[in-house]
């Protein structure tokens, strides 16, 4: 008995050896797959910039900073409304790291998973998380559709949109404002809101040929209906200075980087 244990034991130990090696030169090789066809850009867009004004570049970097710590205070306003604080510049590492895996793998949806769980495991309780991992969109979203629309408005008085063009931003924003409008209307129609979202979760369901499951609705409106009480009480002026500050240093990144270009 004891000798077949330690012919077991010792048949096991080279798997547990090679996996040891394996995983690790699996990520080396994803690593290497990914990064090497970026080197050749990355070193076509180190030559744009040796082109460009160096001051003007500076700028952009600068502002582009300042724009990660408006999302960063836009993630710390959001946690403060119903737990303890989380310092800025934590908070915006959270951002740049939630963001970059998004990007990786997941969309959005992988931006507000990653940034509920670091928001959680930097010491924040689930509903903070909750709200952390949802609600700056929202706020962001508002922004970008309140200066479209000025924008949008400008450009139609100045004649300078193509019919086609207008009808295309036109449409877009439309969506986006019936989006925000329905929110809107939600909050003072809650039990509408909730059988809206329902109906809507059981058809994405029903497309992808999945069950559904109507606590995970329920659990989201509930975060998200509490939220709303939070910021009518005054809670909305914190994440909608992060938001206002967001976009602004993300224009003023793309005015210095077109100055920079000449």
């Amino acid at each position: 008995m004891k000798s077949d244990l330690t012919v077991t034991s010792k048949s096991s130990l080279p798997i547990v050896q090679v996996g040891r090696y394996v995983v690790p030169l699996i990520v080396l090789g994803l690593a290497v797959h990914l990064l090497i066809p970026q080197l050749t850009s990355l070193e076509h867009s180190m030559q744009v910039i040796r082109q460009m004004a160096l001051w003007a570049v500076a700028l952009a970097v600068s502002a582009q900073t300042l724009s990660y710590l408006g999302s960063g205070y836009l993630l710390q306003a959001i946690v403060r409304l119903s737990d303890r604080g989380l310092s800025t510049i934590r908070a915006t590492m959270i951002v740049l790291a939630a963001a970059s895996l998004g990007m990786v793998a997941g969309g959005m949806v992988g931006n507000a998973a990653a940034t509920y769980r670091w928001v959680q495991k930097a010491g924040a309780k689930s509903e903070a998380a909750g709200l952390a991992g949802t609600i700056p969109g929202f706020f962001n979203s508002s922004v970008l559709v309140l200066l479209s629309l000025v924008g949008l408005v400008h450009l139609l008085i100045v004649h300078q949109l193509m019919p086609l063009q207008a009808l295309s931003f036109t449409v877009i924003l439309l969506f986006l404002s019936a989006l925000i409008g329905l929110l809107i209307w939600g909050f003072h129609h809650r039990a509408g809101l909730a059988q809206i979202a329902h109906r809507l979760g059981a058809g994405w369901a029903r497309l992808r040929r999945q069950d559904y499951f109507p606590q995970n609705t329920e659990t989201w409106l509930a975060g998200l209906f509490h939220a709303w009480d939070l910021m009518i009480k005054g809670g909305w002026r914190g994440p909608a200075l992060g938001a206002v500050l967001n976009v602004l240093f993300d224009m003023l990144t793309l005015y210095f980087l077109f100055i920079a270009a000449g």
